[in-house]
């Protein structure tokens, strides 16, 4: 502020403008004046510093004030006119065209000038390749890239496993990707390495007794991790091992084997079996997230009224930050409770000849649903009375 009172230069403005958006992150609005400000002052800004300021100012724009995209694209626009080979204004508008234009086609072409400024630059190639792969799903280019960087630093984990993870899960070829996990695997038993390599030995068809051991390593290491131990369990459980997986919930009480194993009862339809299991789980995690989903899972299958469902889903909504199972928790609730005012109601709408028949059926449903049949009986008596035949 002082600067600028004594030296009201285009600089000065530009300068606490930039201290606003990057370092205080708020007030974006006076930071837009200030930019403004600089921007009329911009014929003493040498030709080498005007790209990054279009480029903090369209910044600024999208992604702090979350304005017009339009007037940010022409500032990027003007930033890589002025300078075509300025790396960070590239880097900017090609992050801007790939996450808020959603033009990839634009974000390609300018990542693809980006790293071709300097060739040994590592940091805008990986990005380029990251792109290529997950969002412009073009897996033989990020694949490419990643084999030029591994030119430069042939002994990088990090491209090494990007590598295989190309060629193993984007271009279905296991058997060169399974060697370089194997290697992988040696120098850090790492959980991401344990499930590469699992996960490609599997798209393999590998010998079973190989698997195994693979497993069982992988689950000595890691004894917690949710992926190895509820693949080991899907792989016992195809191979028709009940008994072994019985086993290890009684050695180990892990709540992924508990998980695993009530879900493929339930899939079997052995409730009985499934509803002992859930019955020892909980006694054993009361807490878990894993166990509540999957008495969840069961009170929903076996009908056993809304009031457990709705109490177990809300305990679950507590514990999960997972905003898609949230959504979903919170319409299983909705729904339940919805459905034990309606039928609280019924005497109401049964009493009513003009009462709406919708309701009636929709009621008749979800009674049947809760196996509340007498209920059920009553409201379709309901609907008769009101002259089904008509409706």
């Amino acid at each position: 502020k002082k600067r600028i009172e004594l030296f009201p230069s285009w600089e000065t403005y530009y300068d606490y403008a930039r201290f606003i958006q990057y370092h205080r992150k708020t007030n974006f609005e006076q930071a837009e004046e200030l930019y403004e400000k600089s921007e009329e002052l911009t014929g003493e800004i040498h030709l080498f510093e005007r790209p990054e300021f279009y480029t903090n100012f369209a910044k600024l724009y999208y992604y702090h004030l979350e304005k017009d995209f339009d007037i940010a694209a022409d500032l990027y626009k003007k930033a890589v006119t002025l300078d075509p080979e300025n790396q960070y204004c590239l880097d900017m508008y090609a992050s801007f065209a790939k996450y808020k234009l959603k033009d990839y086609k634009l974000a390609n072409d300018l990542y693809k000038k980006l790293v071709s400024i300097d060739r040994f630059d590592t940091s805008y190639k990986e990005e380029y390749a990251d792109f290529l792969q997950y969002t412009y799903e073009k897996p033989k280019k990020a694949l490419q890239i990643y084999a030029q960087l591994l030119r430069m630093k042939p002994n990088n984990k990090k491209y090494l496993k990007k590598y295989a993870e190309i060629l193993s899960f984007d271009l279905d070829k296991p058997k060169k990707a399974v060697k370089i996990f194997k290697k992988l695997l040696k120098k850090k038993k790492s959980k991401d390495n344990y499930f590469n390599y699992i996960a490609t030995l599997q798209n393999l068809d590998t010998d079973k007794e190989i698997l195994r051991k693979v497993f069982e390593k992988g689950i000595k290491k890691h004894p917690k991790d949710k992926y190895i131990n509820s693949e080991y369990v899907d792989f016992l459980l195809e191979n028709q091992e009940e008994e072994k997986v019985e086993t290890l919930i009684k050695e180990k009480s892990n709540k992924h084997f508990y998980f695993k194993y009530i879900l493929h009862l339930l899939e079997e339809e052995k409730f009985d079996k499934a509803e002992l299991f859930l019955a020892k789980a909980l006694e054993k995690h009361p807490k878990s997230k894993y166990i509540l989903e999957a008495r969840l899972l069961f009170l929903i299958n076996q009908n056993k009224g809304n009031k457990a469902i709705i109490e177990t889903a809300k305990t679950l909504l507590k514990l999960s930050k997972d905003k898609s199972q949230r959504k979903k928790l919170e319409l299983i609730i909705a729904s339940k409770e919805d459905v034990s005012e309606d039928l609280s109601e019924f005497d109401t709408l049964i009493a009513s000849k003009n009462g709406d028949i919708n309701a009636l059926l929709k009621n008749a449903a979800l009674a049947m649903s809760d196996n509340d049949f007498s209920k059920s009986v009553a409201l379709l008596n309901a609907v008769e009375k009101i002259d089904a035949f008509q409706y």
